[in-house]
């Protein structure tokens, strides 16, 4: 009975360890999945952007020259 109670010990003390380094994994994949995922968003919303930007730009310029006439 005490070598069992010894081993189960053992397992506990040393399972800790590897707990700890899930959790490291586990909150580092998740970090680089929210990094990745905010990085697609933000590259979506500047394409987008842009492309509204560069219409508004055009048209812009074609009412200024409206005006100018």
């Amino acid at each position: 009975m005490q070598e069992v109670l010894t081993t189960l010990s053992r397992i506990d003390s040393s399972g800790e360890g590897n707990v700890t380094v899930f959790y490291l994994i586990v909150v580092g994949l998740s970090l680089a999945a929210m990094a990745l995922l905010t990085a697609l968003l933000l590259g979506f919303y500047y394409l987008i952007y842009g492309l509204l930007m560069k219409r508004l730009k055009s048209n812009y310029k074609d009412l200024k020259e409206l005006i100018t006439d």
